[in-house]
């Protein structure tokens, strides 16, 4: 919630459709939230564990410099950073997966581990006798 907020005041609200003057104020409205003191901000960034006034100074500065709200809806049209230029830049970023020992698709199928299944072949299932 918090890092959403600060993504739509500072490089615009992509979620929002219809005329630029709407897009704008939804821009507004999100700085609106970040810079003035309110109860909802205070109980987000206490559950996130930050402290809400020294968030509020520090945003209030990157907000000052960041692009105007009619800057940000005049690039192309819509938000600066997209959703789909997000997702790309993630991909890009991510390093790749590497698997370990002990990784379910390190197991054949019957080898009786029960890998690659959401439920055993028995419902039989047997305890030794010191946990009975």
């Amino acid at each position: 919630m918090l890092a959403l907020a600060i993504s739509d005041a500072l490089t615009g609200v992509s979620g929002v459709s219809g005329t630029q003057l709407q897009k704008v104020r939804a821009i507004e409205a999100a700085r609106r939230y970040l810079t003035e003191p309110n109860q909802d901000f205070n109980i987000v960034c206490a559950r996130a564990g930050v402290d809400p006034d020294a968030a509020r100074d520090r945003l209030a500065k990157q907000i000052a410099n960041a692009p105007t709200p009619e800057q940000i809806v005049q690039r192309n049209g819509r938000p600066a950073t997209s959703r789909r230029s997000v997702r790309a830049e993630r991909r890009r970023n991510q390093k790749p997966r590497v698997q370990g020992a002990g990784v379910v698709s390190d197991f054949e199928r019957d080898a009786g581990t029960g890998a690659g299944r959401s439920a055993q072949d028995s419902s039989n299932i047997s305890f030794p006798r010191e946990f009975a």
